[in-house]
């Protein structure tokens, strides 16, 4: 057993495994996928409210759905059209909401990168304000994403794929640049993101799978299965988001950027130093 275990970490892939596991990531997942459920709903509509006033309200709209499982864009979209009718406090109440709800996320994220890296975190208030760039960073990928299909129209699926995975690339490194407390060289962290991103563009493809299952249920527990499909939604982004994170830390530590995973120390930072960055 030994042995197996000996070749096992000295093949790159079996490594890569290990150190997932090793890291954390898996249990941070779920926590951050909780998060991000809890903070779903306040969040998009909050989104639907600020790209409204650039882009018409059916483009930012189906730029929204299609960051969701096809099992529950029709609810969603059900939900969105019936609370039109209050549009006035409910663009109010949706700023609010974006504002700490994306702070909230962040946060989330923050926490789990930071574990990952074996860093300490921001004070409270950095965080927030991070909390609100990421916000704008967010905005301008779902931005990218209406532009482009207005721009392209109907495409082949594979083009419509390339597209989903640069954006998606460009997001994810954008939070792994920024989101843990000391920002590392651009090089190491797009690999982990490209992984990432390609990750999310297979779950979109694959998860109507998953989905099929709840197809057959009842009318009465239609809405109670639509919460188990977002949650394991939610969960599996959660995990491939960490997976690319945890890819960037193990070519870190073969770069001699990072200590050895096996038990990452809590690093404590000088004041201010995520404002600069680790060099090779």
């Amino acid at each position: 057993m030994k042995d197996f275990l000996v070749r096992f970490r000295a093949n790159p892939a079996g490594r890569f495994l290990l150190e997932y596991f090793e890291s954390g990531a898996s249990h941070y997942a779920a926590g951050l996928a909780f998060n991000a459920f809890l903070t779903m709903f306040p969040l998009t509509l909050g989104l639907l409210s600020v790209l409204s006033f650039v882009v018409s309200g059916q483009q930012a709209q189906q730029a929204l759905l299609n960051a969701f499982p096809p099992a529950a864009r029709l609810e969603i979209l059900r939900t969105i059209r019936g609370l039109s009718a209050h549009a006035g406090t409910l663009g109010v109440v949706s700023l609010v909401g974006l504002v700490w709800s994306g702070t909230n996320l962040f946060v989330s994220l923050e926490f789990s990168l930071n574990r990952i890296f074996g860093l300490s975190g921001r004070d409270p208030l950095r965080q927030r304000l991070q909390g609100l760039q990421m916000i704008l960073v967010f905005m301008v990928a779902t931005l990218i994403a209406v532009l482009v299909n207005a721009a392209i129209g109907e495409v082949p699926a594979w083009l419509g794929f390339l597209v989903g995975w640069v954006v998606l690339t460009w997001l994810l490194f954008w939070i792994y640049r920024h989101a843990p407390s000391l920002r590392y060289p651009a090089r190491v962290l797009l690999p982990g993101a490209m992984l990432a991103g390609l990750g999310i563009e297979v779950l979109t493809l694959v998860f109507p799978l998953y989905t099929h299952l709840t197809q057959q249920v009842t009318t009465y527990t239609r809405g109670f299965a639509l919460v188990f499909v977002l949650l394991a939604w939610v969960y599996f982004l959660a995990q491939l988001i960490l997976l690319g994170a945890v890819f960037n830390r193990s070519q870190m530590t073969l770069r001699d950027l990072v200590p050895e995973l096996d038990h990452p120390a809590v690093v404590a930072l000088p004041k201010d130093a995520e404002r600069g960055s680790v060099k090779a």
